[in-house]
């Protein structure tokens, strides 16, 4: 469920139309999910995933 959520953060981050206010909150919601989704993949030893939800949650650091 997340993942999809995560998907719909990380599209509306790239098209822009956001306000460096609502970008800093959509980013910070976005970090705190993959956290949450990286959490549960390495539990479940899906290392690809904890590999691309590691690099979009960087991609997104302040």
């Amino acid at each position: 469920m997340d993942r999809f959520r995560i998907y719909a953060l990380n599209k509306i981050l790239e098209s822009a139309k956001l306000t460096p206010e609502q970008n800093a909150v959509a980013a910070k919601e976005l970090r705190r999910k993959c956290a949450i989704y990286i959490k549960g993949a390495a539990k479940r030893g899906k290392v690809k995933d904890v590999e691309f939800y590691t690099r979009l949650m960087e991609k997104y650091r302040d």
